[in-house]
């Protein structure tokens, strides 16, 4: 019978909870700009522009994130946070994506 104490090699170390605290700042903002993101290209499938939306996630899903995370994590050395500054980079494109098919094309007019 345990103690009730958690055994102190499966806590987190000062070291890990040091480098998680910005990653999980950052990822505050990064949901504010996934929610537009994920929200447009949802409403974007839905009346039928399927084969734009999924342009703008290849481009930017596998052309840009992964050399963006090697150029910040790698390249600049960024590390972790390099890495997840790439994520953010991505979502801010994906978004953008998002808004500039919402805005300038004629998704209302899609037949499906």
């Amino acid at each position: 019978m345990g103690s009730g104490i958690p055994d102190a090699t499966v806590l987190p170390s000062e070291e890990l909870i040091a480098a998680g605290v910005p990653i999980l700042r950052l990822m505050g903002l990064v949901q504010l700009i996934d929610a537009v993101g994920l929200t447009l290209a949802g409403a974007l499938r839905g009346a039928g522009m399927t084969r734009a939306v999924m342009m703008v996630d290849i481009i930017t899903g596998f052309g840009l994130l992964p050399p963006l995370a090697y150029l910040f994590g790698i390249v600049l050395n960024g590390g972790l946070m390099g890495a997840w500054l790439a994520l953010l980079t991505w979502f801010t494109l994906y978004a953008v994506g998002m808004i500039l098919i919402f805005v300038k094309s004629n998704w209302e007019e899609v037949k499906i």
